[in-house]
């Protein structure tokens, strides 16, 4: 378990991030915010109603003992003791200290003398532990906080939290966080996160399948819009699902051919890829590819000159294999006759089988979206708008499709779009911020780096760096077992669905950025939607129910969506002519569309 401390820490930075932030973003917007909230076609949440305060606080028990954050409160159920009252485990209770009003967490009851106590008289002990505290300020407002100043007195006196507490814990009245749907014990008090939290101290929301994973991420994306959050949202879509969620707000970028195409490639990324079609390159091979893959860009460069390029020549700002320069596969087969011709160094066969090799990778059916365009155009500038929103132009989230493709295609893909997200991020620290929810995480970064070594890297760079860039993750999976621990560990915040085996709940509790026994034990037996937040996003570990998508923006697989009448039982086949089935073989074998 995690130690609570650097949350502490965090929040005041967190805070004061967020401001400057806002502050700077606000200025690059071109649109908007009734502009997206009506491509959404969602009601405007109304401002937060005053919650005025009520009758005093019910005592329930008394402090018999304190360990650090870890508290004992001694419960008498008499005659009068009104069961609504009783402190459950999961639930919080408030001890009115002299100096604050301690929040905590009830963790465990136990009977200390069970069969002996009266029939009027009964005593519990609740286990608690210390989540924050309810301050006062000059002005007579109340604000919680999660640091608590002085810890509890033996004697203390605990009580039940109002329902004036809970609003006051819960932040309702407070303006600029995500409204993301209810406190499941208490559906009358608003769920909402810390936009800063999700955006500088990165997450990972996951879950069995089927329990709401993709729904809750649909419906985050949609609470940035609908709080007026200044933040570029970019959804890495592996199967496709999200195309109808948000409606006009968001573009659409499938990745067919040319989308990215082999130029924008690094050189780990293009030697990953050959390796994959042809088999382990030689370090001589190596070297010969990237000497090639060099001059065929010099080569565009001086066929296509410009005033940044000519700008670079003077500066004397030297082309590698990794400058993101177009250049054609054909003229790296160019220079390798030319090397073949003119070297002595350099074994003929070798030169011979690297052209091979270019032969191959350009004619390789699976690697076809990014091999696959012959005409050759500098579209870099126009793709990075289209997936990182720069400029918004009215729609703030992207989504990037990977559906069909080749796994080891989709991790270029991946690996290429954190790479550049990066690279953006530290050229302009100003920019608006960007969040990567990354689908199937434990794809891209799995257990094994060996198994995504180049989306692993790129994507690990970004945890690492923290809030020092203007890029967060969002970690998105079926498998937290199988993410990585190196990826967790840069893991501030936690969204827990339904874990129904215990390896995963075990796995949970482990990682899980803060101590909150008795509400993180529950992950086993959640519903589908509900979720424990845990973490700097909610000012308390929380159970909470996401908010219902309207039915048509619900994520869904397309392959996989049932007709109305295949789902009231009356299912149509379509039978396959000769050709169809034909042109599907011939897909099958070819990668033909």
């Amino acid at each position: 378990m995690r130690s609570l401390t650097r949350h502490g820490q965090s929040e005041q930075r967190g805070n004061s991030e967020m401001n400057r932030t806002q502050s700077n973003s606000q200025t690059h917007r071109p649109h908007t915010p009734e502009e997206l909230l009506h491509q959404l076609q969602d009601p405007v949440d109304e401002a937060p109603a005053t919650v005025k305060a009520g009758a005093p606080r019910m005592p329930v028990g008394q402090v018999v003992s304190v360990n650090g954050s870890h508290v004992l409160v001694m419960i008498n159920l008499d005659k009068d003791f009104a069961a609504e009252f009783m402190p459950r485990v999961g639930g919080m209770i408030c001890i009115e200290s002299k100096s604050a009003e301690i929040v905590a967490g009830v963790s465990g009851l136990s009977s200390p003398a069970p069969g002996l106590d009266s029939e009027e008289e009964r005593i519990l002990i609740a286990e608690v532990e210390l989540y924050g505290e309810i301050r006062h300020t000059a002005s007579g407002s109340r604000a919680y906080a999660r640091r608590i100043a002085a810890l509890p007195s033996l004697g203390d006196v605990a009580a039940a939290l109002s329902e004036y507490d809970l609003h006051c814990i819960y932040r309702t009245e407070e303006a600029g966080l995500l409204k993301v749907g209810t406190i499941s014990n208490a559906p009358e008090i608003s769920a909402q996160l810390s936009p800063a939290a999700l955006l500088q101290e990165n997450f990972a929301l996951f879950g069995a399948p089927g329990c709401g994973t993709s729904a809750a991420a649909a419906v985050l994306a949609r609470a940035f819009v609908k709080a007026r959050f200044p933040v570029r949202t970019l959804i890495i879509d592996v199967h496709n699902e999200y195309s109808r969620s948000f409606g006009r707000a968001a573009s659409i970028v499938p990745v067919v051919t040319g989308t990215i195409t082999h130029w924008m490639l690094s050189l780990r990324e293009m030697v990953y890829l050959t390796e994959k079609a042809t088999g382990p390159l030689s370090e001589q091979e190596k070297d010969l590819l990237i000497d090639s893959i060099i001059a065929a860009k010099k080569r565009y460069v001086r066929a296509n000159p410009s005033a940044s390029s000519n700008e670079a020549a003077e500066q004397g700002v030297r082309i590698t294999a990794d400058t993101p320069v177009p250049y054609r596969l054909g003229d790296i087969v160019v220079h390798l006759k030319k090397v073949l011709q003119a070297s002595n160094d350099i074994p003929a066969d070798v030169i011979q089988h690297m052209e091979t090799r270019m032969e191959v990778l350009s004619k390789e059916p699976r690697y076809k979206p990014i091999f696959g365009r012959l005409a050759l155009d500098d579209s870099l500038t126009e793709l990075l708008s289209e997936i990182f929103r720069m400029p918004l132009a009215g729609k703030s989230i992207s989504v990037l499709q990977l559906g069909g493709l080749e796994e080891e295609v989709a991790e270029v893909v991946v690996s290429v779009v954190a790479r550049f997200a990066r690279m953006i991020a530290e050229a302009r620290k100003d920019t608006t911020p960007l969040l990567i929810m990354l689908e199937e995480a434990h794809r891209f970064l799995p257990m094994n780096i060996e198994d995504a070594p180049l989306a692993s890297q790129s994507l690990q760079t970004i945890l690492e760096a923290g809030n020092k860039l203007s890029v967060s993750l969002g970690l998105i999976t079926s498998r937290l077992r199988g993410v990585s621990s190196n990826a967790l560990e840069h893991i501030d915040n936690y969204l827990a669905m339904c874990l129904p085996g215990r390896a995963d709940q075990d796995h949970f509790l482990e990682t899980a950025p803060e101590s909150a026994p008795g509400i993180l034990e529950n992950v086993g037996g959640l519903e589908n939607g509900e979720c424990i937040a845990v973490g700097l996003l909610s000012p308390v570990p929380a159970r909470l129910t996401f908010t219902r998508l309207p039915a048509d923006a619900v994520p869904r697989d397309p392959a996989r969506v049932m007709t109305t009448e295949q789902s009231a039982g009356s299912v149509s086949h379509t039978d396959l002519d000769e050709e169809t089935f034909f042109a599907l073989i011939e897909q099958m074998r070819f990668g033909t569309d």
